[in-house]
This record gives structure tokens, sequence and C-alpha cells, in this order.
């Protein structure tokens, strides 16, 4: 029964507020280039009438991703998402230029994810710590990671972001689910980072979850623009 009440608390949190967030991940060879072109996509008139947020950042310590940067467009609900997606092959600049993009850069992955349970607004944040995860029982997992995430953040005075979510579209056989948190600087979040595995909540978290997850990777996103 417990796991229900969990599962319809987050069906209800996802479609409170209806956020979609698009990431397209590149390995990127030229950023000056990678950089100037994206930038010039967005001040289009395509890219100006984007009904959403529109940010690059930069992958750190990303383990043995392939990934280096990762481009992120964010809805607040589904028609703004449809007229993205519908928008995107209209303009034969925006063509042209995502063209120029291939030259500096390779494709890696694109998904589209949704928050299940989330406090703050990480449009606000400079510095974003993920770890992605492999959950085999979602609900059971959810009502564990939502009671600790919230003492945790009270014990560590956390006002950034911090959340755990999910690819819609685009799912990634070796993840189910991601968790962020927000920090404003890579000094805050690594210092947060060795609070957090020193911290008993953690162990009796982990405990807690034992079995129904697994850690794949971990890695800091650095915001480099927004648009």
């Amino acid at each position: 029964m417990k796991k229900l009440i969990v599962l319809a608390a987050l069906v209800f949190s996802t479609a409170t507020f209806s956020q979609y967030c698009a990431f397209y991940d590149f390995q990127v060879n030229d950023p000056e280039k990678f950089v100037s072109t994206l930038t010039k996509m967005m001040n289009t008139e395509w890219g100006k009438s984007i009904q959403g947020t529109k940010s690059l950042f930069q992958f750190e310590f990303n383990g043995t991703g392939e990934a280096t940067h990762s481009v992120n467009f964010c809805f607040q609900d589904e028609a703004a998402l449809q007229n993205f997606m519908a928008s995107f092959g209209q303009s034969q600049i925006v063509q042209l230029l995502a063209q120029t993009i291939g030259d500096s850069a390779d494709f890696v992955s694109q998904s589209l994810n949704t928050p299940a349970w989330y406090q703050n607004d990480w449009s606000n944040d400079q510095v974003i710590l993920f770890w992605q995860v492999k959950v085999s029982d979602p609900a059971t997992y959810a009502s564990a990671f939502i009671p600790f995430s919230k003492k945790v953040m009270k014990k560590m005075n956390i006002t950034n972001s911090h959340g755990l979510g999910y690819p819609l579209l685009g799912k990634n056989k070796e993840f189910t689910h991601f968790i962020w948190s927000g920090a404003d600087d890579v000094a805050t979040a690594i210092n947060r980072v060795k609070q957090l595995y020193s911290d008993p909540e953690t162990a009796k978290f982990s405990k807690q979850v034992d079995g129904i997850r697994e850690i794949i990777n971990t890695f800091i996103m650095i915001r480099v623009a927004d648009f």
C-alpha cells in the first residue's frame, strides 16, 4: 500500500510541474566553433521562439562517458515541447547551422527527461552534481530517497536544486534514473560531496536501498551559457 501511495505522489508531482528537459549530448572536438555556432542558432528566429530555457553545459569528471557537453532545452508543458519538435526542421538556416555543429562535435545521445521529485529550480545553479543510477524498484527507492534528501538538505543548509529524475524517452540501458544536486560553484559542489559521503544519514540511506540501486556514474555539469 505504501508503494502505491508513493507512486501516486510521484505521478501527481510530475503532472503538477509538467516539466520536460531534452538533453542533447555531444563529444566536442572544437569547443570555440561549437559554442559560436550554437549561439548563432539560438539567435535565429527559431531559437528566439523556443518556449523554454536553453542552456549549454560542460561535463567534468565524466568517468568513461564519451560526452563532453550537453545542450538542454526545458519546457513547462507538452505544448511547448511539441512546438519545439515541430519547428526544428522548418528553418533552412537552422538546418545549415546544425550541420556546422556536426563539423565541430560528434553526437552522442539524446533523451527526454522529467523529474519524479525535486525542490528548487536548477536554472539558477551554475554547477550540478549528477548520479546516474539503476533502480529495480522505483517506488521503494523514492520512498527512501525523498525523506533522506529533505533531511540532508535541511542539515547541510542546501538552497540549490535537488531531485530525482528519469528519462521518459531515450532510455539508457545502463541507468534508469538520475539524481542531481545544484551548487553555486565547483568548490561548493565538491565540498558538499565530501560532507554527503561522510554523513551517517547517507550510510543509513544506502543500507535502505541496498539491492535495488546501483550507482552507474557520477559527474559534474558546469553551466557554460544560457541563451
